[in-house]
């Protein structure tokens, strides 16, 4: 079954069908602005089998808009994150919607459709959403990328609201994920727990970081963690995908 995006006329050749999947489903997602980073990391996703989900905040000028293009002709998902990282809640409380819409949301649309990028997932910058941020992006995006409420350093796998399961995953909209880096504390022993238990559970898990380089710092995913995460997701039959992968 093809995915068809919110333009109208580009269809998703990867779309899941969830109940084909049987040993867990893990949603790689990164943030902000590291074009540089994620286009030197596509040659390692196309050789494990990964697509994952890239979320852009800042100006799309033109290296931004061929690094979108490259992941998006590599298979993965690309996302939104507004154009200065404003948190929606208190931005929408204080100048309204419309203004939240036209400061932060469309300028960055705007490029994308010209480009002819359909848009179809968005990321809350600081993970910070509300009742009426949810209901003035849901006409534009499909899906959302929020957190799961961890508390920073704790051991993600004892943690069941970062986990759903297969079963109860059809048609959702949220994708509540978890930090990985530096900032968090992250450990590849607890990483792995985390999919082993997706494996032995078959369940489903978003995880976010921003750039990606070796020894990475702050709120960035280091090579360290990343290849032997990939590896051991792999050894366990985990599939990996982009957020507009799943079916809507």
């Amino acid at each position: 079954m093809a995915q068809v995006v919110n333009d109208g006329k580009t269809a998703n050749p990867n779309v899941l069908n969830l109940k084909e999947i049987t040993h867990g489903l893990l949603f790689l997602t990164f943030d902000d602005h590291d074009v540089v980073g994620w286009r030197k990391a596509i040659p390692f996703f196309a050789q494990n089998n990964v697509r994952a989900t890239f979320s852009l905040s800042g100006v799309i000028d033109k290296e931004a808009l061929e690094c979108m293009k490259a992941l998006r002709g590599s298979g993965h998902t690309v996302g939104l994150h507004t154009l200065h990282h404003a948190d929606a809640p208190e931005y929408i409380k204080t100048k309204g919607g419309a203004a939240y819409m036209k400061d932060e949301v469309k300028p960055q649309l705007d490029v994308c459709k010209k480009a002819g990028l359909a848009i179809s997932t968005f990321a809350f910058p600081n993970n910070k959403y509300d009742d009426a941020s949810l209901e003035l992006l849901s006409g534009k995006f499909c899906h959302f990328r929020v957190g799961c409420g961890l508390p920073r350093g704790s051991a993600v796998a004892n943690f069941d609201k970062a986990f759903t399961p297969i079963a109860e995953f059809e048609g959702e909209k949220f994708f509540r994920g978890f930090g990985v880096g530096e900032y968090y504390s992250s450990r590849l022993d607890d990483l792995e727990a985390v999919l082993d238990r997706l494996a032995k559970n078959n369940e489903v898990a978003t995880l976010y970081s921003h750039g990606i380089a070796s020894c990475a710092k702050g709120v960035n995913m280091p090579l360290e963690l990343l290849v032997p995460l990939v590896s051991h997701a792999r050894s366990l039959g985990i599939v990996m995908a982009g957020l507009d992968d799943v079916p809507w």
